[in-house]
């Protein structure tokens, strides 16, 4: 993403944006927003070869495809939402890998490609935003759920148990980590997080997240730290942050709400027309995606 910005002249200082609804001073945004659009697209496809895999026929397999194209979070978040189009992009590779992992025969090196994949793809999602560790659990449980199920249909002995877990923490986890790691050594490296006259973003960062919140160590803290501890607190750090939020999104709903989708509309566009009266559009929920999606499960 950011060679993208680079490429079309994308400057994150030419406008300062503080506040919802405020208007940018360049058009430069939208060039920046080609790519999360282009990888959005491939959704709908990822997710029908995933259904295909799973040996549903090819017309429910359209139709699903063609629910996610109008489903209203995906071209929200596509359009609007940056980083959550690569999440739902990087999850998707996740859902076809492991999908197709689980056709693969047993110890073979297909399933190792594919576990590896998965985790390749799980790793970037992770590294994306945390919330996809929920995509991880859920991974996690369905390689236990079919562990289990080998066990009990061919009676395997402990050895043979060991193996497959090994196999699996291998193929799996070990990508899962060594991507997380890496995304953070080119964070460290890019940004460095100290006072730096050549680093306006490392200035603003500083003012913005160490200055103002009275923490406990100066703002260049992270520069003397090796790369494991730097990791941790700056963890740390964005943990506190997260914490000390005390306004109530207009947007939140809890996981109770879902299954009965009233969740509050989002709006998608608004302006000002030439009367000088707000028009906008709204975006609900798409029941029929949801409730189908339901009852395939």
């Amino acid at each position: 993403m950011s060679s993208i910005a680079r490429q079309f002249g994308y400057d994150p200082y030419s406008s300062e944006y503080e506040k919802i609804g405020d208007n940018y001073n360049t058009n430069d945004y939208l060039k920046l927003r080609f790519q999360p659009a282009f990888i959005s697209a491939l959704i709908p496809t990822i997710l029908y070869l995933s259904l295909r895999i799973s040996k549903i026929s090819k017309l429910c397999s359209i139709l699903g495809a063609v629910m996610i194209i109008f489903e209203n979070s995906i071209i929200t978040e596509s359009r609007i939402i940056v980083m959550d189009a690569f999440l739902l992009f990087f999850v998707s590779l996740v859902i076809f890998f492991t999908t197709s992992s689980f056709k693969a025969p047993t110890f073979s090196i297909r399933r190792f490609l594919l576990f590896s994949l998965s985790g390749l793809a799980l790793g970037c999602g992770i590294s994306t935003k945390l919330t996809t560790l929920g995509t991880f659990m859920a991974v996690g449980i369905l390689q236990l759920f079919q562990i289990t199920i080998l066990q009990k249909q061919n009676k395997r002995k402990l050895s043979i148990l060991v193996k497959d877990l090994i196999f699996r923490g291998v193929a799996f986890l070990l990508p899962i980590a060594v991507i997380i790691l890496i995304s953070y050594y080119f964070h460290f490296n890019i940004n460095l997080y100290k006072n730096s006259e050549n680093s306006r973003h490392s200035t603003l960062f500083n003012n913005k997240y160490f200055d103002n919140e009275n923490f406990s160590f100066p703002s260049d803290h992270f520069s003397y730290l090796p790369f494991f501890q730097t990791l941790i607190e700056l963890n740390k750090v964005m943990n506190k942050s997260n914490m000390r939020i005390s306004s109530y999104h207009i947007f939140a709903s809890s996981w109770a709400e879902w299954p009965l989708l009233n969740s509050k509309a989002i709006i998608f566009w608004d302006s000002l027309n030439e009367q000088n009266l707000k028009q906008q559009t709204d975006m609900h929920d798409n029941k029929e995606s949801f409730f189908v999606c339901i009852g395939n499960q």
